[in-house]
């Protein structure tokens, strides 16, 4: 089904000309290239961050500060300490690197947790340090940015102990870095967003608390973009992240194995979501993941949980990485959720 016409104006151009992604894991190095190179177009080039401090001044890759996903408040350039850490593996694996930043000014409010996106296939914290940098400074929070393993070299759980293991060492070393250890916020997207939130429900089951979870268009749901998903919408995946993308990356992370062993992979298949976090969830009304975020913030509410939902008017999967007014409203949503849940 042709939706073009369904996409807000300021988006529509570049929805046209937008190539449909595809995952084979015989070409994953140009995938992975290519996210990079989108992500360094608006985040800043990674090679250009140096690991003592960190300051976006423009994005080295083409666009703008002004459109920047996560402006400086107030438009000034600030910047963070940042030090790169390994986590200790939570199998008998390879130390798992990260990145660690803290506000240049030394206080510190808070902490999150952060997890990229890329399909479970591509991306890695250095293509994130432009955001976390503001994430870090503007709000007064430390920030851990996760490398996570990725498919298809680690399939199923891998990833996801990987980012539990990165907030066991977040929690363990929280009174050297000056928060509490029960402050944690997790925010992810895409399917960052999916491990933020299975991480979430691990947690809750492990009697860990967490503060808050952000979830930017989450992959919740296995079933998606199949004859098994709950809803069927036509106007849905048109462009960027399409059903078959979809399903090629839900089948190369499920290798090997099952949902009833690895239960946190698709949370929304999570029969109980009571005792979550307060959670903020963002999605694009023409994204292919819109309806599966919807019913996972409605059963949040149904549970008890507080939630906040919002649905960004004609925009698709990934919207935020280019400037538009549905790109600013998102941005000063999140940086108000940022502060009324991850700060004290």
């Amino acid at each position: 089904m042709n939706t073009l016409h369904l996409v807000a104006p300021a988006y529509r151009d570049l929805a046209a000309a937008m190539p449909a992604f595809h995952y084979d894991p015989a070409s994953v190095a140009d995938l992975r290239l290519g996210l990079l190179q989108a992500f360094g177009g608006v985040y800043g080039s990674p090679d250009a961050v140096p690991k003592e401090e960190v300051h976006i001044g423009r994005a080295d890759g083409g666009l703008p500060l002004a459109s920047l996903p996560y402006p400086p408040v107030g438009g000034a350039v600030r910047g963070a300490v940042l030090e790169e850490v390994h986590v200790d593996p939570a199998d008998d694996g390879l130390p798992l690197r990260a990145l660690l930043y803290r506000p240049a000014s030394g206080a510190v409010r808070g902490a999150v947790l952060h997890v990229h996106g890329g399909g479970w296939v591509a991306g890695n914290a250095d293509a994130f340090a432009g955001f976390c940098s503001a994430l870090a400074d503007t709000h007064g929070l430390v920030v851990l940015s996760v490398d996570y393993r990725l498919v298809p070299e680690a399939s199923g759980n891998a990833a996801l102990d990987d980012c539990f293991a990165a907030l066991g060492w977040l929690r363990e070393r929280a009174g050297s870095l000056g928060f509490e250890p029960d402050s944690v916020v997790l925010l992810g997207d895409s399917a960052g967003g999916n491990l933020a939130a299975g991480t979430a429900l691990r947690a809750r089951d492990a009697g860990i608390p967490i503060k808050a979870q952000l979830l930017i268009y989450p992959v919740l749901d296995d079933r998606t973009g199949t004859d098994a998903a709950a809803v069927q919408n036509p106007v849905a995946g048109e462009f960027g992240v399409t059903r078959s993308y979809l399903r090629e990356i839900w089948d190369a992370r499920m290798e090997g194995v099952s949902l009833e062993k690895h239960a946190y992979l698709a949370p929304a298949r999570a029969e109980d979501l009571a005792g979550l976090p307060p959670t903020f969830l963002a999605v694009g009304s023409l994204d292919i993941l819109v309806d599966e975020t919807i019913d996972y913030a409605a059963r949040l509410g149904r549970a008890g949980v507080p939630f906040e939902l919002h649905v960004y008017d004609g925009v698709f999967h990934g919207f935020d990485l280019f400037p538009g007014p549905e790109t600013t409203r998102f941005r000063a949503d999140l940086a108000a959720a940022v502060e009324r849940l991850a700060t004290t």
